[in-house]
């Protein structure tokens, strides 16, 4: 594993903050078992570790790890306690135990492609067994080992050895004050039921296998603007901040908890507006109408352009809704979208994103520009670069 710099406690917390949210927006699954458990950070223990109630952590093992890595822990640590792996230890070797346990929940996250640290126990053969047939299996072999070494005087002190070389990704620990699943209101699952993720939010019917009847399915309806507008200002935005004080409400008949990224601090967004002759006042008027649910829903700051042949940009960037209102349209002569790359790429800005409210008839420039562009048409579907997003105007 490659060495990385040590963070300190809170950069390590905001890592783990962040690999909970992408984690939760991966699988919603998730987000039933993080609401609910508590993080901690600790010394006392090498890697991750769970008791069933808090997920404890060591910074400096943390350090070590991408976003992407904390993410597939996470993921193991929460399936540890769906499964309740602290609680149905009871009184077998600890360590392997979770080398049991690992063998299940390990195979099953490398199936649905998440990323583990290199220590990860795996073992695809063993993804359909329960966690007490793994440990027999195990400690059948084990012990046929230590009778033949003669080297122990105890089984135990034989496991103690063996493991020393023995790195677990996430320890389970006994729960002194674990809690159980049922009392919050999320599933208590057993890996005989089943592949718990990827599986819809009905909570009575996590892991059931079902038969459906064929029948023709309707396509999904295409993204609109707007959401292709938030996958493009992924690329660009800063640093991100999350919140539970706003929660996504899709989720929350579902009783899933999900929290929402808390600001998208874009440097710059240009939004330009085609005002040529072909574009009809209903048109304008739609156009408007949007912007004013960008500054509403998605953005804090718009560079506003107006084009034609040439480009007429707004003095001030607009970030009330007040001043969209104000705004009054120029131009209505010919279509050329050259001018409106050229005044974009003189703009100092580091990062930039363009929006083109336009119909899509007039002079392209022959080369992309390097920063996401947006198209959003009301006849043209086809253009030289860009993503393209098909906008209806009611006539």
């Amino acid at each position: 594993m490659a060495r990385r710099k040590r963070l300190s406690s809170l950069q390590m917390s905001e890592r783990i903050n962040k690999a909970k949210y992408n984690l939760i927006a991966k699988d919603p699954f998730f987000s039933m078992y993080l609401s609910f458990l508590e993080f901690r950070e600790s010394k006392d223990i090498e890697t991750f570790a769970t008791d069933g109630r808090r997920i404890y952590y060591n910074r400096e093992f943390g350090s070590r790890l991408t976003l992407a890595e904390i993410e597939g822990v996470l993921a193991h640590e929460v399936l540890h306690v769906a499964f309740q792996h602290p609680q149905r230890m009871q009184d077998r070797q600890p360590l392997l135990w979770n080398i049991a346990c690992d063998m299940v929940i390990n195979s099953l996250l490398q199936k649905h492609g998440y990323t583990l640290p290199e220590a990860g126990t795996f073992d695809p053969q063993k993804r359909d067994a329960s966690a007490e047939e793994i440990y027999e299996q195990e400690r059948k072999k084990l012990i046929e080992r230590w009778k033949r070494q003669k080297k122990f005087g105890s089984f135990d002190d034989f496991i103690k050895d063996w493991g020393k070389n023995t790195i677990n990704i996430g320890e389970i620990l006994r729960p002194e004050d674990g809690i159980d699943p049922k009392e919050l209101g999320v599933p208590s699952l057993n890996e005989r039921d089943g592949d718990p993720l990827g599986k819809s939010f009905g909570m009575d019917s996590l892991g059931a296998r079902r038969d459906v009847e064929e029948e023709e399915i309707s396509p999904p309806p295409p993204p609109s603007w707007q959401t292709i507008l938030r996958n493009a200002l992924q690329l660009v935005r800063g640093k991100d901040t999350y919140t539970y004080h706003k929660l996504h409400k899709a989720y929350l008949p579902h009783r899933i908890i999900i929290p929402t990224a808390n600001g998208y601090r874009v440097p710059s967004v240009f939004v330009s507006i085609d005002t040529s002759g072909s574009i009809g006042r209903r048109d304008l008027k739609t156009f408007l109408n949007e912007l004013e649910n960008l500054l509403k829903k998605i953005v804090d700051k718009v560079c506003v352009l107006w084009h034609d042949s040439e480009v007429y940009p707004e003095e001030k960037p607009v970030t009330t809704l007040s001043q969209a209102k104000r705004l009054r349209p120029r131009g209505g002569g010919g279509t050329d979208f050259c001018p409106v790359f050229e005044y974009v790429n003189k703009q100092k800005t580091s990062k930039k994103i363009l929006i083109l409210f336009t119909d899509g008839m007039g002079r392209m420039p022959e080369k992309a520009p390097p920063y996401p562009v947006i198209w959003v048409s009301t006849e043209r579907k086809d253009f030289p670069f860009g993503k393209v997003v098909p906008f209806h105007i009611k006539r």
